[in-house]
């Protein structure tokens, strides 16, 4: 029962004291909720207070846009003394010094630099790989200046450690677009080592293909010719299956990217067109799958790459035929550009009676949303006959609407009360009958206006 109660109405408020500051007003948060929270820092129960020292950054993160008292920013340094460290402390401080930094502003840098460098030169791997993945966050706060000056050795020595490389190495991009351009090209060779010396770490091939087209866009077109494109070839190439298909979901990028100089684009374009005709299945099928990004840019594809795609439906090697058959699939499921073109459809077709069960089931969905996409359409086409027919049906209506309401106008000044006071039976005859030519010949006019309008 004590146990109970120490934890209802001790324990579990320091917990949850941050998330309370979230909700509060900022009066509240700044003068109410901080007392509170000293009040739990200067408890008698070292169990208590401990809990209350590890919260100070989720803290001091949701007073963000409130005046922090320095108390509070004091005790978060203090989490990580020069001498000696208490582990589960310096972890906490780790995990939450990008959230504090950022609700406190970059100003406070300056004060918190120190903290961060004596984390950095801490030899505890939780702590390090911490900061590691989170490095990128800390320079797009502080900015181009601070990254390079003082961050910029830090993520050299992450990168150079395989303890923690593939924690930055994943947001590597991140951190480089902080970076004036010329500190940027430093990284280019860094970066082309760790892909090519990590024959027993695929992950950090798998990274590099994830954030490929990221990297183009950090660097002019000459860098990404010379540089990032032979390593994105040689990705194209690895042993590891899931390297070689991440690997070619940016290759359209990348390559179009290279269009501004006619020479590198057409060199880029005879290089894929090389996979087609090599000898292992596996290029073939990086090429099918390299092909399936281009498909949206339907100029280009069928320029250089649909003599090669459609040739491989006859490749002897069935999974190379069931790669073809599934990316036509999933072109015609999203109603791709390519979806009516003639020869397209006429690879299905015959793809339909290949000898792989495989194959033909592929082929089937595909035909299936060929079926679905004609019928749509001729839905279409019915659907806007018959709106064409509807809207000529309520333009004969409108036109009669007007004819009537004209007639009925000449009618009504046709019957108008004539004064035949003082008039003989002769000239009342004589007058009914000019009123009747000049209604007919009003009813005459009505329809030359109504057939013109119309």
């Amino acid at each position: 029962e004590y146990f109970f109660f120490f934890f209802f109405f001790f324990f579990l408020p320091v917990k949850i004291i941050y998330k309370i500051a979230t909700v509060c007003p900022q009066e509240t948060r700044e003068t109410l909720l901080v007392g509170l929270y000293k009040d739990f820092y200067n408890d008698q129960s070292q169990f208590v207070k401990r809990t209350a020292t590890l919260q100070v950054g989720n803290l001091i993160f949701s007073l963000k846009g409130s005046k922090v008292d320095t108390f509070l920013i004091q005790l978060y340094t203090s989490l990580v003394p020069k001498k000696g460290m208490d582990e589960d402390l310096a972890y906490h401080c780790a995990y939450t010094f990008p959230a504090v930094l950022y609700a406190l502003g970059k100003d406070i840098w300056s004060t918190l630099r120190d903290t961060y460098k004596i984390m950095v030169a801490k030899d505890v791997l939780p702590i390090k790989q911490t900061l590691a993945a989170s490095i990128h966050e800390v320079a797009k706060i502080v900015g181009p200046k601070a990254a390079t000056e003082d961050l910029d050795g830090i993520l050299k020595g992450f990168l150079s450690s395989g303890n923690t490389v593939q924690y930055c190495f994943a947001h590597l991009h991140e951190f480089l677009s902080e970076l004036a351009e010329e500190q940027r090209l430093v990284y280019l060779d860094l970066v082309g080592s760790i892909v090519q010396f990590s024959r027993y770490n695929w992950r950090l091939r798998e990274i590099f293909a994830l954030n490929a087209e990221a990297y183009t866009k950090l660097y002019n077109v000459q860098l990404v010719y010379e540089k990032i494109l032979p390593i994105a070839f040689k990705l194209l190439e690895d042993e590891v299956v899931q390297v070689r298909e991440k690997m070619c979901v940016p290759m359209y990028q990348i390559v179009m990217m290279l269009k501004s100089q006619p020479k590198y684009f057409e060199e880029a374009m005879l290089r894929i067109d090389k996979f087609c005709a090599s000898r292992s299945f596996r290029d073939r099928q990086t090429f099918l799958h390299i092909c399936s990004g281009f498909m949206c840019n339907e100029s280009v594809f069928e320029q250089y790459l649909l003599t090669g795609f459609l040739a491989l439906q006859k490749d002897r090697v069935p999974n190379v035929r069931a790669t073809l058959a599934m990316i036509l699939s999933h072109h015609m499921k999203c109603s791709g550009l390519l979806a009516k073109n003639t020869y397209i459809v006429r690879t299905l077709e015959m793809l339909q009676s290949d000898s792989a069960g495989e194959v033909r089931r592929c082929v089937a969905e595909a035909m299936a949303e060929c079926d679905k996409m004609k019928e749509i359409e001729e839905e279409k086409e019915v659907g806007e006959d018959n709106k064409q027919r509807e809207m000529e049906k309520l333009k004969m209506k409108e036109m009669e609407e007007v004819k009537m309401k004209e007639m009925e106008k000449v009618k009504a000044e046709v019957e108008k009360k004539i004064d035949i006071s003082g008039v003989d039976e002769e000239e009342v005859e004589e007058l009914n009958r000019r009123k009747a030519e000049q209604y007919f010949s009003k009813c005459l006019i009505v329809d030359e206006i109504v057939e013109t309008s119309g």
